[in-house]
């Protein structure tokens, strides 16, 4: 089964907080794959995340400007009915947060491939390179930008990938008084195994504090684990059937 996308949900709060409550996306089922992004306005890490997700990056700016975590989690029977899942950190700050869930992903072992993170201060946010470990693996770029105001909620899309966020608006706070964070998730099926290069995300208008990251995705088995292989001519019972009787 190759990876695909299904459905996501977004979290855009207008006051400060210590809690992201992170909508659970539509038709969740066993063995979906789950990611949750959060971008918050200052470093307030470490998040708290619920029973049984996996950090891939906690990324803080070491300007103290913006903070991005990223958590995934292979659903079990409980996800299908979940309405929300709880994310928590120690000092009230602003935020915003995404869900993605998508199918065709591999579900125990080496899930994740590879991840690396990166922090700036422009107007790009430049995700780094990874190594995939398998062909057609899921590479999703994502970065947390310290916008500092209204005004700047637009991201571009890199070429040839898509973009999760809110159709160019990006996944973003609804603060008041200057203080906004801005979040951008966006994915691309990588055919072979190879490097991936860097990525630039744009389009924010400003220069402001940003942290970023890429990671890689193994998919599933084909066929789900092991194919039978034709059984070998002469195998009869118990034994290789040879010359001369002997067995």
């Amino acid at each position: 089964m190759a990876i695909a996308f299904q459905t996501k949900s977004e979290l855009a709060p207008t006051t400060n907080g210590t809690e992201a409550l992170v909508p659970a996306p539509s038709g969740i089922a066993v063995d979906d794959f789950l990611l949750v992004f959060i971008a918050q306005n200052h470093d307030r890490l470490p998040i708290t995340a619920p029973a049984g997700w996996v950090s891939i990056i906690q990324n803080d700016h070491s300007g103290n400007a913006v903070a991005l975590s990223i958590w995934y989690k292979i659903a079990v029977s409980a996800d299908t009915s979940a309405a929300n899942y709880s994310f928590t950190w120690t000092t009230s700050d602003l935020y915003c947060a995404m869900m993605l869930r998508f199918d065709g992903t591999a579900t125990s072992g080496d899930i994740i491939a590879a991840s690396a993170e990166n922090e700036g201060t422009s107007d790009t946010a430049t995700c780094p390179t990874v190594t995939t470990t398998d062909a057609n693996s899921l590479v999703v770029r994502a970065c947390a930008f310290d916008s500092g105001s209204d005004a700047e909620t637009t991201v571009d899309t890199i070429t040839d990938y898509t973009q999760r966020d809110g159709g160019g608006d990006g996944f973003t706070s609804d603060g008041t008084g200057g203080a906004e964070c801005l979040g951008s998730a966006q994915d691309i099926i990588q055919a072979g195994i190879a490097a991936t290069g860097t990525a630039d995300i744009t389009g924010f208008g400003t220069t402001e504090q940003w942290c970023s990251a890429t990671f890689a995705v193994n998919p599933s088995v084909a066929g789900g684990g092991f194919v039978p292989y034709p059984r070998p001519r002469g195998l009869d019972g118990g034994g290789l059937v040879l010359s001369g009787g002997l067995q």
